[in-house]
């Protein structure tokens, strides 16, 4: 055998081979095509499967139906955290306000001090004083001297001590109305974080209801308003009569819809059988042909 027959050969078993004729490998070839084509499908239906979420400056892929999910307690976390930060500023607000009073007090009972010393040396006669004179020549003190300098005094640091009050009770009235907003800011914020569509409106709707439920009104009940826990239970039951409200309405559309008004015949009466004048034409025949074929039958 020479080595061009042994190349031929060669060629003609593989060319002879099963399974690798042309029309099996463009099989083979369409079949990959198509699977390329359908791994790009698939490929192509999770990208719209999924939706960026960017957290912490990083964006991520992740399916839509989460999304949503993250984003509610991302926005929840947000609330819950701006809620911290009001309370803080609640708290500061607080012991400054009781701060405030405490220096109220004091500056109150300075003030009152001073009144009732100088009322006890205005309460001195003449005579009083002569007294304290002839005390001092006897015991070689200057008692007379210095209650002179201190009746004296005793006007101008009145007014100064009045002035220093004034101006504590104002900054506590001051302190106590900042107060109250941060309170008024935190509960609303509490409320928007815990009731969904939580704003004026609703807020209007729920005094409403109270009031007309339960005869709870701001002039009588003024610090319920305030109370966040309050105000959410108002809202739960607010719900829960609207829902019932629904559902009463929805039955009676029910009902309604299955009652059917009975037939009525005009008249009272019940039609007449038979063939007679009162029937049109076409029908007075209609019924005479009956009436005849029956008797012809009989």
């Amino acid at each position: 055998m020479t080595e061009a027959t042994n190349q031929d050969d060669v060629f003609d078993v593989f060319e002879d081979a099963p399974g690798v004729d042309d029309d099996q490998s463009e099989d083979i070839n369409d079949q990959s095509e198509n699977g390329d084509d359908q791994e790009g499908d698939d490929e192509g239906s999770q990208e719209d499967e999924l939706d960026e979420y960017e957290e912490d400056g990083k964006t991520y892929k992740i399916p839509k139906d989460l999304k949503g999910h993250l984003l509610r307690n991302k926005d929840y976390t947000q609330k819950t955290q701006e809620l911290a930060e009001q309370r803080r500023a609640f708290e500061a607000e607080r012991v400054k306000a009781q701060e405030d009073a405490k220096e109220v007090e004091e500056a109150k009972f300075s003030y009152r001090g001073v009144q009732n010393r100088l009322a006890d040396l205005q309460a001195l006669t003449p005579d009083d004083w002569d007294q304290v004179r002839i005390l001092d020549q006897r015991n070689g003190t200057n008692n007379y001297d210095k209650l002179q300098r201190e009746f004296l005094t005793l006007p101008r640091q009145a007014d100064e001590l009045k002035r220093t009050l004034d101006q504590k009770i104002s900054e506590a009235r001051d302190a106590q109305q900042q107060s109250v907003a941060q309170q008024v800011a935190q509960g609303q914020a509490i409320l928007a974080r815990d009731i969904p569509g939580w704003g004026p409106e609703l807020g209007a709707k729920l005094v409403e209801f109270v009031k007309s439920e339960y005869g709870v009104t701001e002039e009588k009940h003024g610090q319920a308003f305030m109370d966040p826990a309050l105000v959410k239970l108002a809202h739960a039951a607010y719900k829960a009569k609207e829902a019932s409200r629904k559902t009463q309405t929805q039955q009676r559309a029910d009902q309604a819809k299955k009652a059917v008004p009975a037939n009525v015949v005009k008249g009272g009466s019940t039609p007449k059988a038979g063939a007679h004048d009162k029937l049109s034409t076409e029908e007075f025949a209609r019924r005479r042909n009956q009436e005849l074929a029956a008797k012809g039958k009989r």
